[in-house]
């Protein structure tokens, strides 16, 4: 209950700050904690997706780029290598 009344005030905040609609805060406030709430290996399997399918990159590439990019984001575990990155794709 003091969660969603939290959330609530966020929002209403959100939306007279950025003077838009409170649909939109809303939104915005359902991404801002999608992105966070993504785990490592569900961030590691969604790029590893991306990045293979632009073409570019040899898995070699992707996983080192995968692990600079996991060391930018808030995730409850330290920075992986690129080896614990391999684990995650391929078990």
């Amino acid at each position: 209950m003091v969660e969603d009344e939290h959330r609530s005030g966020l929002i209403r905040y959100i939306a007279q700050t950025l003077d838009v609609p409170v649909s939109i805060a809303e939104r915005v406030i359902a991404d801002v904690l999608a992105h966070h709430a993504e785990t490592l290996e569900e961030f590691a399997v969604r790029r590893h997706a991306q990045l293979r399918q632009t073409g570019e990159l040899r898995n070699e590439a992707i996983f080192a780029v995968i692990a600079d990019e996991a060391c930018q984001r808030p995730f409850r575990v330290s920075s992986p290598s690129t080896r614990k990155v391999r684990r995650i794709i391929y078990g």
